[in-house]
């Protein structure tokens, strides 16, 4: 490939972009490849609004590149690398909660199209279609018809749901918010005026979010792991997904992660991304979860305000919550792979074929 611009290796890869392929540019063990790629990622900082961006290759089930640039600290100037973590993985998270849904489904605990309501505990329906029953794979595809931004995506609501310190279980949140005897239960909040299954919903709206996309699927998801096998989730996730792959700097609770390795979250001062994302912005330094101070980078116009008092101890953990090392998420991808074999194949050819071409 003669030309690999910085804006087609941010559109590739992303924060932690993780790719599969036979690139003619790219030949694994080829030390100009790396450097290439290590110079593409350093570059790329300049067009993010990020302190720190790691990415990593996958060819044919093996790691042949990976690296981490930016800061662990900026305060201190402490670098990060492969091993130092993220605190949250924001939407990432979603592929372990999918995965462990997968998992129910391939050792026939569930089925994609099972009635949800027959282990939640609770009749659960769209009142607006009483009749449609909400199933595993409508959960999965975000066409379930529960509410994209109603609940946990308005900028305050959003805030509290990644930083506040809350001490609730999910199964505690489930049976308060979704619950239809729930004491803070709102059909109108909860759904959306269509039927469970229509993929029509699923389209870019104006600020260019999939429609029907809703964190309460994974919410609603990961509590129905939590019924089927009677533990929480995090548990079931670190027993059966992390443990058997080898992974500690993975997991929710961050006090259990290596502290050392933690990685600040900022924002930065003056963000390229798009002006209603200032929204979020401001509801996180009106609630006091993002510091008012900037602090500057060295030999660089950028200043960042650091997350300085977000806990990411909230039962949205399913949704977007999990912390991680690019190192240990790495190696969790690499379980998906034909060569794998850490792990038991996550779904049968039959579902992929049921998934594909729907909304991750």
């Amino acid at each position: 490939m003669a030309h690999f611009s910085r804006r087609h290796f941010l559109a590739g890869m992303g924060i932690t972009g993780l790719i599969a392929g036979n690139s003619a540019w790219l030949r694994a063990g080829t030390d100009s490849a790396a450097e290439r790629l290590n110079k593409l990622l350093d570059a790329s900082l300049a067009d993010l609004p990020a302190a720190t961006i790691s990415a990593a290759l996958i060819k044919n089930g093996d790691i042949v590149w990976g690296k981490t640039a930016g800061y662990q600290r900026l305060d201190t100037e402490q670098r990060a690398t492969q091993d130092s973590i993220w605190p949250t993985l924001a939407s990432v998270t979603k592929l372990v909660t999918w995965t462990a849904i997968m998992q129910l489904v391939e050792t026939n605990k569930l089925a994609l199209h099972d009635d949800i309501s027959e282990f939640l505990g609770f009749t659960f329906r769209n009142p607006y279609y009483p009749d449609r029953p909400i199933t595993p794979y409508h959960l999965l595809t975000h066409a379930s018809s529960l509410s994209c931004r109603k609940m946990t995506s308005a900028p305050d609501s959003m805030a509290d749901f990644f930083c506040q310190n809350r001490i609730m279980s999910l199964a505690q949140w489930v049976k308060d918010y979704l619950s239809p005897d729930g004491k803070h239960y709102r059909a109108e909040q909860v759904f959306d005026r269509y039927p469970p299954g229509d993929f029509t919903q699923l389209t870019p709206d104006p600020i260019g979010v999939i429609a029907g996309y809703s964190n309460l699927n994974a919410m609603l998801a990961a509590y129905l792991v939590e019924q089927v096998m009677q533990q929480p989730f995090e548990t079931y996730a670190q027993q059966v997904i992390f443990s058997p792959l080898g992974l500690t700097d993975i997991g929710w609770h961050k006090t259990a992660l290596d502290q050392s390795k933690l990685i600040t979250p900022y924002e930065a001062k003056n963000s390229p991304r798009a002006a209603f994302m200032g929204i979020f912005t401001k509801s996180m330094q009106d609630k006091g979860y993002l510091s008012q101070s900037p602090i500057a980078l060295n030999n660089s116009n950028k200043t960042y305000l650091p997350f300085d008092h977000c806990s990411f101890n909230t039962p949205f953990n399913a949704a977007g919550l999990l912390g991680s090392s690019a190192a240990a998420l790495t190696t969790f991808m690499q379980a998906f792979c034909h060569k794998a074999t850490q792990l038991h194949r996550f779904y049968s050819k039959n579902d992929r074929a049921m998934l594909a071409g729907q909304t991750p």
